[in-house]
């Protein structure tokens, strides 16, 4: 998210001494202005993975900006719960050397000369933590953010913004395709998923067996097809839920990082059955989620879909419609059958183009 558009607010707090803030916001609209408030918004939606804003602050950077961290907090409107923000540790603020300080998700920047105004430029990267797609969201800066001088705001600076559907797949569609790779497996040369298994391989997403085997018509456990999802479109780590069998489980880690980012879920709280061989309607219903795939009428209808649970009727529907997942030559689609691996690699790979 890039900032192409600059609004300059002066809070006059003296005659000599003005508090000046630069926002820099891409297609901002003003809402409201107020001698309390002023709020902006952000006209499209925002890529979950790549937040980014920019402040200019004058008279700034002769003091560390512990304190006025604080007054930035960044709130999930749609579940009223505050987003954590990395601010940074007090070390990061002891060796400050009147140039920069990189301290968590935020950057500041010193810019100006004697006698010319200081300027504290302070960036918001989220480095540490990835948005939910799909949500609502405002950025406040408190009205207490103090400049070096003593000045302070005296306003709430607010902005609202949503994030696009596609959240935790945005990042991988955009990436270019990648030239194929083979990887020199001893089983898969004229196989339907050859070039798929290549592809996904390549990337580091999922591995083969020892001795140059990848056994592409074998089962993938659930643990395995979160594993793959996760690697491949290259999630950030978050602390889920671990459940009773997965805490000392290989693949615990990425299990959570899936749970978390609402992509997998167990059969009950404690219970996740990681080495359980994944079925196609568990496979759809999660492919669904990793892409960002809201749910769509139109698929396709197969001659067995009453026997597709209920709780994956709409995943397979928008699967299908995708053409992520699809059914048999005999048009059932068998959503109780075990997926192999070379099924799972294959919707994969088609929900990242």
């Amino acid at each position: 998210m890039i900032f192409l558009c600059s609004n300059v607010l002066v809070v006059q707090a003296g005659p000599e001494a003005a508090f000046t803030v630069t926002l820099s916001v891409p297609e901002c609209t003003l809402v409201e202005s107020g001698s309390n408030s002023i709020t902006y918004k952000l006209q499209k939606p925002v890529n979950p993975g790549k937040v980014y804003f920019r402040w200019d602050f004058s008279n700034g950077m002769d003091r560390t900006l512990e304190k006025d961290l604080q007054m930035i907090t960044l709130i999930n409107v749609d579940d009223n719960k505050e987003v954590k923000l990395d601010r940074g540790k007090p070390s990061d603020f002891q060796n400050f050397n009147g140039s920069t300080i990189e301290a968590g998700d935020f950057k500041y920047t010193k810019q100006g000369k004697r006698p010319e105004p200081k300027i504290r430029r302070v960036e918001l990267t989220l480095k540490s933590t990835t948005l939910e797609p799909s949500k609502n969201y405002i950025l406040k800066i408190g009205p207490k953010y103090e400049a070096n001088n003593g000045n302070q705001l005296n306003k709430t600076y607010t902005w609202q913004f949503t994030t696009n559907e596609y959240g935790v797949a945005q990042g991988a569609k955009n990436q270019p395709a990648k030239r194929e790779t083979k990887t020199g497996l001893k089983d898969i040369k004229g196989h339907w998923a050859e070039s798929a298994i290549n592809q996904l391989v390549s990337s580091g997403a999922i591995s083969g067996y020892p001795g140059g085997y990848f056994k592409p018509d074998n089962t993938i456990s659930r643990a395995e097809f979160a594993t793959v999802m996760v690697k491949a479109f290259k999630l950030q780590s978050r602390k889920g839920q671990m459940f009773t069998d997965t805490a000392n489980h290989w693949a615990k880690n990425h299990i959570a990082t899936a749970e978390a980012y609402g992509i997998v879920s167990g059969y009950s709280k404690d219970r996740f059955g990681p080495d359980d061989p994944i079925t196609r309607e568990q496979m759809a219903v999660m492919i669904t989620k990793a892409a960002g795939i809201s749910s769509a009428g139109g698929g396709k209808k197969f001659s067995d879909s009453n026997n597709i649970s209920g709780w994956a009727r709409n995943a397979v529907t928008s699967a299908s419609k995708k053409g992520i997942i699809n059914g048999y030559k005999d048009n059932t689609f068998k959503p109780k059958d075990q997926a192999s691996r070379a099924e799972a690699v294959t919707v994969i790979t088609k929900a990242l183009k």
